[in-house]
């Protein structure tokens, strides 16, 4: 099978959990024998190469240009409230676009590639995913990941939503364990949400033991259950016996 696979960061920029996911993930795709093709950021400066062949995996970084000064005519105005990070919108706009134009118009009209699948990973590919969907003809398939998950029928699905406490929370996790805004929101919802498991591929902030019993300390003084944290990969080798019924994951 061809795929690309659209992800804001992807070794060696490295942000988080999602670009240590995606260069595992891509790497066992092509371990199991499919053709693989990335399209992620360059760096601020534009160092990296434009187009390389990594371990196996072709990847396209686009080169930015800062369209931040047109913006305020032309989006939305809870965008234009994100002040300095305007920037970072304009670098993921930029991204998207010339990536979705890359494999469209370069990659599959000229080069004559066929590509089986899309991934697009984060709201921050998902516009040049949506413009590829348009322009090749592809479906999208929400069912895809409930049909993924379901493979593990013992797992529960956990619906959570973001309430005042899961924000008091969130910001006393960010506060005190000096972990991202966005990874401490995470958590919050994990525990709160009585998840048993929290899955993360982020070992920089999130899987490591100081992180983990500063976690457990919090929780215990709010009188709330601390979730398992592992990565995907050690929760694999937990599950390939079995798991325990009614577990309850968030990832």
């Amino acid at each position: 099978m061809k795929m690309a696979v659209l992800v804001y960061e992807y070794p060696p920029k490295i942000v988080g959990g999602l670009g240590t996911y995606a260069a595992e993930i891509t790497r066992k795709f092509v371990l199991l024998g499919h053709d693989v093709t990335v399209f992620t950021m360059n760096d601020d400066e534009g160092s990296l190469p434009t187009r390389e062949l990594w371990r196996g995996i072709e990847i396209h970084r686009p080169l930015h240009i800062d369209v931040s000064d047109s913006l305020p005519d032309v989006i939305a105005e809870d965008v234009k409230k994100w002040g300095r990070g305007i920037h970072l919108f304009s670098k993921i706009l930029v991204y998207n676009y010339l990536s979705a134009s890359k494999l469209v118009n370069e990659l599959v009209r000229i080069d004559g590639f066929e590509y089986d699948i899309v991934l697009a990973h984060d709201w921050l590919s998902a516009i040049a995913g949506t413009a590829i969907k348009r322009e090749l003809g592809f479906t999208h398939d929400p069912e895809l990941r409930r049909l993924l998950l379901s493979t593990y029928e013992s797992i529960a699905h956990l619906q959570v939503s973001v309430t005042r406490d899961t924000r008091r929370v969130a910001h006393k996790y960010s506060k005190d364990m000096g972990v991202k805004s966005m990874d401490a929101l995470h958590l919050a919802l994990a525990s709160l949400g009585r998840a048993d498991v929290f899955l993360s591929w982020n070992r920089e902030d999130i899987v490591k033991a100081t992180t983990i019993e500063t976690l457990r300390k919090i929780n215990r003084s709010l009188r709330i259950p601390t979730p398992e944290i592992m990565t995907p990969s050690e929760f694999r080798e937990r599950i390939r016996y079995s798991i325990p019924r009614r577990t309850v994951i968030l990832c």
